[in-house]
């Protein structure tokens, strides 16, 4: 018997009626069956425990992203966050298949379907980036071609997931005997063990640079487990290199809370404080690290005369030496002294670094800063080719290409 698929449509209302409209005959088309909330008649269970019992009951998450971020909710740690953004949390952690439609031009949208406040509008800038993170995008700019996309989206994601169930499901046993096990590992003290099981799993998919699984391991380890300041703090790294530097910070927030004494959770947490412009907390939280752990006086340097590398006799390792120079660059470009970085993140390159795809990311963004687009690209994608989920390095290249394209639109403009 052939399968019929449950697909659950995700996006803000309003704004994108017609479009939704468009996308649930897509579906249909594609001989699945459509779900949104629209569907579904009102009930007296609360709303969003019906949109995780219809996500829970779908083979697959179509998420559709315009203008607008949509009405908000309580998300985690207490911090607000749309309906559609927790929708997408969610089917992320029940590991449901995504298929991800993002308008090409938003900015280009009329008015009253875009966000006009400034922290909603980042809040919407995030959730594209980290929608988009290691999957699969499809763009658009009309109902037409968002209808066309699914049409030839939709049939492709549903061959390479072979297991997905189908509308005949048959999984309501195993998810049961899956609930009934939960509850007897934790009343037999398995708790932390299955919790380390997660982490260690999450750690796997981190090493191998698949973020967004590695997430969905660490979310579920501390869901086992709220007090593993481990968890909390790679979790926040594979936040951090998806660009969701805000869930980032509130895990290392809570991480210093449970253990005051982790060093690397205020060393971290010191570096994002400093990128967002707060030097004063990123520096009181860095001197913490460094005074619990030697190893982080390389973030120190990096604020101080160059001499320490050579008057610091602690610094013997190749690696802690190209970091101290990396973070004695990155200093500088605060500054904006770029043409005086550069030597530093070179010579960080030829001694290694922790982080090398870091390391070449700050030195094609001091290229960038001094106009040498071509060569900027060149170390972007040695970033790149070390890791190519860098959110960061990803954004940079792409600001780079934009800023070539202006420049070769110019000189065409001016040549006619």
């Amino acid at each position: 018997m052939k399968k019929r698929y449950q697909v659950f449509v995700s996006s803000t209302y309003k704004d994108l009626i017609e479009e939704r409209n468009e996308v649930m005959q897509a579906v249909l088309e594609c001989e699945c069956f459509p779900a949104g909330m629209e569907l579904f008649k009102a009930s007296d269970i609360k709303q969003w425990e019906i949109i995780k019992r219809v996500i829970d009951e779908s083979d697959f998450y179509l998420l559709i992203i315009a203008g607008r971020y949509g009405s908000l909710d309580k998300g985690r740690f207490g911090r607000k966050i749309s309906f559609t953004e927790k929708e997408f949390n969610y089917a992320v952690s029940k590991k449901i298949p995504i298929l991800v439609f993002l308008h090409q031009n938003p900015d280009l949208l009329p008015a009253k379907y875009t966000e006009r406040d400034k922290d909603t509008i980042q809040c919407l800038e995030e959730f594209r980036k980290k929608a988009s993170a290691d999957r699969m995008v499809a763009y658009w700019e009309n109902k037409d071609q968002l209808h066309t996309a699914v049409i030839k989206s939709l049939p492709q994601v549903i061959k390479d997931n072979p297991e997905a169930v189908g509308w005949i499901r048959t999984d309501s046993v195993s998810d049961a005997i899956i609930s009934l096990s939960s509850v007897l590992g934790s009343v037999s003290g398995k708790y932390n063990k299955n919790a380390k099981l997660h982490f260690q799993t999450a750690s796997m998919y981190f090493d191998r640079k698949q973020y967004n699984e590695a997430i969905v391991e660490y979310e579920t380890a501390l869901k086992l487990d709220p007090q593993y300041v481990d968890a909390l703090v790679e979790c926040a790294d594979a936040y951090y290199m998806i660009g969701d530097y805000k869930d980032a910070k509130y895990l290392l927030i809570q991480a210093v809370r449970i253990d005051p004494k982790n060093a690397k959770a205020h060393n971290n947490l010191g570096l994002l404080y400093k990128m967002e412009g707060n030097i004063a907390d990123g520096q009181k939280e860095i001197m913490e690290a460094s005074i619990l752990d030697k190893k982080y006086l390389v973030n120190i340097a990096a604020n101080v005369k160059f001499s320490i590398v050579e008057e610091t006799d602690w610094v013997n390792d190749p690696t802690l030496q190209g970091d101290t120079f990396d973070n004695l660059g990155a200093k500088l470009q605060e500054q904006e002294e770029y043409s005086e970085a550069i030597p530093l993140h070179e010579k960080a390159v030829v001694l290694g670094t922790t982080y090398p795809a870091i390391t070449y990311n700050n030195l094609g963004n001091a290229f960038c800063k001094l106009g040498k687009y071509e060569k900027a690209l060149y170390y972007f994608d040695k970033a790149l080719a070390i890791d190519p989920n860098y959110a960061r390095a990803k954004n940079n290249k792409e600001i780079t290409v934009q800023k070539m394209e202006m420049i070769t639109k110019d000189h065409n403009h001016e040549t006619i």
